[in-house]
Order: structure tokens, then sequence, then C-alpha cells
């Protein structure tokens, strides 16, 4: 096992790190594991070099996982098993970068979780709502 070296541009040094051991991993220059064992993730990157989307992919090659990516963070999760999706996920972030809105719907495409959340300016919740299946807090 052979530590690599991590380049990170200068707006992103101040970064926590969990250490962690994974016997057959592969990072790219920014941190990111494009491997872990047998499965592989691919990103797609924009015009201005940001992530735009994440593939995960099972040994097989099939995607079990897609993430589409915005300038704040994750907006949209599809989770699949044999070529079907069993899940969605989206996200809504606020101007200043905040989750806003969490939905969650299941294969069929119902709706399964919710959560809405007022922020304030600094990094704090004002208000959070969380609702389950058929709209149950």
């Amino acid at each position: 096992q052979e530590l690599g070296k991590v380049d990170l541009p200068p707006e992103k040094r101040a970064t926590w790190v969990i250490a962690a051991w994974c016997e057959f991993c592969e990072y790219d220059r920014e941190g990111n594991r494009l491997r872990s064992g047998q499965e592989t993730m691919r990103i797609v990157r924009d015009e201005n070099n940001g992530v735009s989307e994440k593939i995960f992919e099972n040994p097989d090659g099939d995607v079990y996982r897609h993430e589409v990516w915005g300038p704040f963070g994750i907006t949209a999760q599809t989770g699949s098993a044999k070529g079907k999706a069993i899940s969605h996920s989206t996200w809504r972030y606020d101007e200043n970068g905040h989750v806003a809105e969490f939905h969650n719907y299941d294969q069929e495409g119902v709706q399964v979780q919710s959560s809405l959340t007022v922020n304030g300016k600094l990094d704090h919740n004002r208000e959070e709502w969380g609702y389950g299946k058929g709209g149950i807090c």
C-alpha cells in the first residue's frame, strides 16, 4: 500500500479528511474516490471543470447510482438495480447555498420523504419541516 499526493487548489485546502483504509481504491488528484474494490465512479465535468455528474458502476459495468451536481452540491440522485430505477432524490438550494428542499421518491415515483428548510445567512436553520410517506410528519 502506497500513499499518493493529492493536490488541492487553495480554496479547497481547508478540508476535513476522515481516515479510512481501502485495500483496492483509486483516487483522482482532487481526492475523489474513483474505485473502491471492483466498483468504479466516473466524474463528468462542466466547462468550468466543476463536477456535473457522478456515475457509479458495479463490477459488471451496470450503473447503480447516478448523481447530478450543481454549484452548491448534489441536485439529483437515481438509484438503480438491474437497469431499473429503484429510487430518486432531489435537492434544491437557497441563494446562500444551503439545502432548502429535499424530496425522495420510491421506484413507483411516489414521494416517500420530504423536507423543507428556511435558513438564515449564517449557516443555521431557522425553520425545518420533515414529511414521510403520505405527508405524515
